[in-house]
């Protein structure tokens, strides 16, 4: 879990800020397919998060630039973060996360 006063990418000191969610053309088709339930239980948690800094998030090894993943339910949402945004390119299976 990435606490509110340890950000991502975040320096000593400084505190989570909210972010707006911005969904790729991608992520938005592959939110579409998932069923109502799930749906809801991705967007609530990308909603904490991008207003509190909360959640089951934990950033990707090995990756450039930074990827970060939101796990809710099954479904894992794959994301950058910038200064004002939670960008999300991708939202897959468990089983098909990585």
């Amino acid at each position: 879990m990435i606490a509110p006063n340890d950000p991502p990418g975040g320096g000593a000191g400084d505190r989570w800020r909210p972010k707006a969610v911005a969904l790729s053309p991608r992520a938005l088709k592959e939110l579409g397919r998932l069923g109502a339930d799930d749906r809801r239980r991705l967007g609530e948690a990308l909603a904490r998060f991008a207003a509190t800094g909360q959640g089951d998030v934990k950033k990707l090894t090995d990756v450039r630039p930074p990827v970060y993943r939101l796990r809710a339910g099954d479904y894992r949402a794959l994301f950058a973060l910038t200064p004002e945004r939670v960008e999300v390119e991708r939202i897959v299976n468990r089983r098909d996360a990585y």
